[in-house]
């Protein structure tokens, strides 16, 4: 477990700040009277992420490959770190949705119907988020791991 290190503590990193911006949507009304501002606030969060990976991934150059990076190896290590945080989503969800924001999904739900969606209540749910959280964590985490390692890698010394 040692060789991930990094990875474990970013992904730890990035769930508490992904509940911390949880926190900071309740307080502005985002799950009641601004829920139409949901996806925009969402949005705000994974550029959030994108920069928790660029930190993660350059403290994995400078302290585990001694500031030499090649794009192999910053993929690999944000790959590791998409792992951890998708399982780590998963606990956070359950917190979010019964501990922080109960009220989200009925909110949501009556949201939707009153703007046409028929099917809310079958998108709007525990389950359905769970499922919808790990792969898209899995999904963005990939495509931030290329970027980020693509940008973060370094020329071989001579």
């Amino acid at each position: 477990m040692k060789k991930f290190a990094v990875e474990f503590k970013w992904a730890v990193r990035y769930i508490f700040a992904y509940l911390a911006w949880i926190m900071g949507e309740k307080v502005l009304g985002v799950y009641d009277t601004h829920i139409d501002w949901l996806l925009l606030s969402s949005l705000g969060f994974y550029l959030f992420g994108f920069v928790l990976y660029v930190l993660a991934l350059r403290e994995k150059r400078e302290t585990v490959f001694q500031k030499q990076m090649d794009w192999k190896q910053g993929c690999v290590s944000g790959f590791y770190l998409t792992i951890f945080i998708s399982l780590l989503m998963v606990l956070a969800q359950v917190v979010v949705h019964k501990a922080i924001a109960p009220e989200f999904f009925p909110n949501m739900i009556r949201y939707n119907l009153e703007h046409g969606n028929k099917k809310a209540g079958e998108i709007f749910n525990l389950q359905s988020y769970l499922y919808q959280a790990v792969f898209f964590t899995l999904s963005i985490g990939v495509l931030y791991a290329a970027a980020v390692a693509y940008f973060l890698r370094t020329r071989p010394k001579n």
